[in-house]
């Protein structure tokens, strides 16, 4: 099962790359995994997200306890909305 709770023997992956050249003369290069979680592309050339601060860290931490007592109270709302916790990533 994955975290949608569907079989994976039904989940559709592709895996691609490609390059370019850039207006710069650079050659750009691009992999990336399509699947149900979305596209992750990879390339030296795409930012990347800072670690996560303490305060951040905290603030999932209380949203996720949070919604747990949410799920508790309303539990069939809580297994068709399709919530993935950010520590699911």
């Amino acid at each position: 099962m994955n975290s949608n709770g569907n079989s994976d023997e039904h989940m559709i992956t592709k895996k691609g790359s490609y390059s370019y050249l850039s207006p710069e003369g650079q050659t750009i290069s691009m992999e990336y995994v399509a699947d149900e979680t979305g596209f992750h592309p990879k390339g030296d050339h795409l930012p990347v997200a800072p670690e996560n601060t303490l305060e951040v860290v905290q603030a999932i931490r209380e949203f996720e306890a949070a919604y747990e007592l949410a799920a508790k109270a309303n539990p069939e709302s809580a297994q068709n909305n399709g919530y993935i916790s950010p520590s699911n990533y």
